[in-house]
């Protein structure tokens, strides 16, 4: 399914336009907050809503500006995701995917980025866990595999896949472009949260995947240009590393739902009595702790993302010591930000769980997007752990959110 939207060519890192845009991104959060239910309904994003944010000009942010995008920054995209998520995690978190993996897609060769772009609404979805298996033969490779949390499918022409080569010298994990037609997905989307998000099963089998749509992990993960790209693109933010901006920008979803969460309580709580005491619950010293507690806990996760976005977008690289630091602050952002939306519950009480009140599926979003593999906080404390303790780093393996 594509969108049409009238996007403007800019110059590169046009911080007028970044504001335009994450402006119309908080405009949207009324709306956003409207259409919840509905889009918990549906499991995916109503039309609707997929044309208000392309209409609000947010998408097409990390497209470059050679094939008709907006070419600004890792920043520009995690304000607006921010907002969004204010509105609509689902929302918030499809969105942030369809602008990375357009990001993604410009580590392709130039060939690959002209047949992806030959449509200019074009939307992908991805999933880069080394699900799928694939062989080299003349002029390509052949490819099957089944990937789980394919976000965002149902409003995708491209699919783009992590499958392990088999038959080369040096097996290892590659990512693959694949057009309509080549996949195709399951209705099994049902879960505690993100429920509007059409996170369904993935399937290709035994497609043809010519050489020019396929690149090894190393050309994302170390920055457009790492060993080999033939076709890098010339604005920095195209450099950057693949691992530190897809696990920031995905906390940036976590950030927007639970001060979400937050204002949403506030204004909750400055009417409601408690049906014990016929007391304002406003005047209890528990709520007002908790809400401190609260709010403590969203700045501190918001100082680390912050952080880890001025670390991101600041250097020209990042060396193995800068990215292990940035996944831990990002794996302890989220648990800040889970004992937030636990704290808030508290005061929330039975009546905030109630189907009725928005509150409820703000709590299934947060712990839905705190499973989320990259958040998984021993991998990461392992890692951390033993580089400041002076030792080896853990045995290799495959994991392309390093």
């Amino acid at each position: 399914m594509t969108v049409t939207e009238g996007s403007t060519r800019t110059a590169v890192g046009d911080a007028e336009l970044s504001e335009q845009l994450i402006g119309a991104a908080r405009e949207l959060v009324p709306t956003l907050r409207g259409r919840a239910a509905e889009t918990e309904r549906l499991r995916r994003l109503p039309a609707e809503t997929l044309e208000d944010v392309a209409g609000a000009g947010l998408l097409g942010i990390l497209t470059p500006k050679v094939w008709g995008g907006k070419e600004l920054g890792i920043e520009t995209m995690a304000r607006v995701t921010y907002e969004l998520a204010r509105g609509d995690a689902s929302v918030a978190w499809c969105t942030m995917f369809l602008g990375a993996h357009d990001w993604l897609i410009a580590h392709f060769r130039e060939e690959a980025q002209a047949e992806y772009w030959s449509d200019p609404s074009v939307h992908s979805a991805g999933i880069f866990a080394p699900s799928g298996r694939a062989e080299k033969v003349d002029g390509g490779y052949r490819v099957r595999g089944t990937w789980e949390f394919g976000s965002g499918i149902d409003h995708a022409d491209w699919f783009l896949g992590g499958a392990i080569v088999t038959n080369i010298d040096e097996p290892g994990l590659h990512f693959f472009m694949f057009e309509t037609g080549q996949f195709s997905y399951a209705d099994d989307w049902r879960n505690l949260g993100l429920r509007g998000s059409c996170s369904a099963t993935v399937t290709v089998d035994d497609v043809f995947v010519p050489e020019h749509r396929v690149i090894p992990v190393g050309w994302a993960a170390g920055g457009d240009g790492a060993d080999g790209n033939p076709d890098p693109l010339p604005n920095p933010v195209y450099s950057l590393p693949f691992p530190p901006v897809n696990s920031t920008l995905i906390g940036m979803v976590m950030l927007g739902t639970v001060q979400g969460a937050y204002e949403q309580l506030l204004e909750w709580i400055q009417t409601r009595v408690s049906s014990t005491t016929g007391r304002s619950v406003r005047d209890r010293v528990q709520t007002q702790t908790r809400v401190t507690e609260a709010a403590g806990a969203i700045q501190a996760a918001r100082l680390l993302l912050e952080s880890n976005l001025a670390t991101i977008c600041g250097a020209a690289s990042l060396d193995y010591r800068q990215r292990v630091v940035c996944r831990r602050d990002m794996v302890y952002a989220a648990r800040l930000m889970v004992q937030a939306i636990e704290s808030l519950k508290t005061v929330a009480g039975a009546r905030g769980l109630q189907d009725a009140n928005r509150f409820q599926k703000l709590w299934r979003d947060m712990h839905t997007m705190s499973n989320h593999i990259l958040f998984e906080f021993d991998g990461t404390g392992e890692r951390f752990g033993r580089m400041e303790l002076g030792m080896e780093p853990p045995a290799p393996q495959v994991d392309p959110y390093y």
